[in-house]
């Protein structure tokens, strides 16, 4: 730690349901949570609400957008990814899967196959999938994120054997390697290995 600063506090109750909230200290937790703009409480460790809140999302939201008309302001999109953190370099594997999702938002991520075969997209057709799966990736785009990849992995696996059965999981595991520098079976090693507090 830094000498002169503050650690931040995280909310427990959010941060066991994937949600990060963080405060300055316990006084500043306990406003929020009676007194905040819209107080904590209404969603603290509120899965639905986590849910609710994604939903809101404007990446969420524009799947179910009518296209833009030259009339309209363009300027109030904001973009479906998060830039990435100081320090995080995407690789060019992500960098051309970010473009491929932005020319076709319809999908939720893309199977990458060699020329000449074509790519095969992948759609969560339930809401909660597909809200843990984007919310897994918008944190591993933004930074260097071995967990959250792994978890996107999870939640690829049936899609990529569904989709493309001679696609495997080594493929699969490949390309995220590619994508986001991540090896799966590393993570999974490491995460079987940690004691069970989690």
């Amino acid at each position: 730690m830094i000498e002169g600063v503050t650690a931040l506090v995280a909310c427990s109750r959010c941060k066991s349901i994937g949600r990060l909230v963080f405060y300055c200290g316990r006084s500043c937790q306990v406003n929020d949570y009676k007194n905040g703009d819209s107080p904590h409480k209404q969603i603290c460790g509120n899965k639905d609400a986590l849910i609710d809140s994604v939903l809101s999302l404007p990446e969420y939201k524009a799947k179910d957008k009518a296209p833009q008309t030259s009339n309209e302001d363009e300027s109030d999109d904001k973009p479906r990814w998060p830039a990435p953190q100081p320090g995080y370099v995407r690789s060019g594997a992500l960098q051309h899967q970010l473009c491929l999702l932005e020319e076709q938002p319809n999908l939720h991520y893309v199977l990458v196959r060699p020329d000449p075969q074509e790519d095969t997209g992948v759609v969560f057709p339930s809401a909660k999938e597909f809200l843990l799966f984007f919310l897994c990736m918008r944190r591993a785009v933004a930074s260097y994120s071995p967990r959250e990849v792994y978890r996107m992995y999870q939640a690829l696996v049936p899609k990529a054997q569904n989709a493309i059965p001679a696609f495997g999981i080594g493929k699969l595991k490949e390309q995220l390697k590619k994508e986001y520098g991540v090896d799966i079976d590393e993570v999974h090693a490491r995460m079987q290995a940690e004691p069970e507090s989690r």
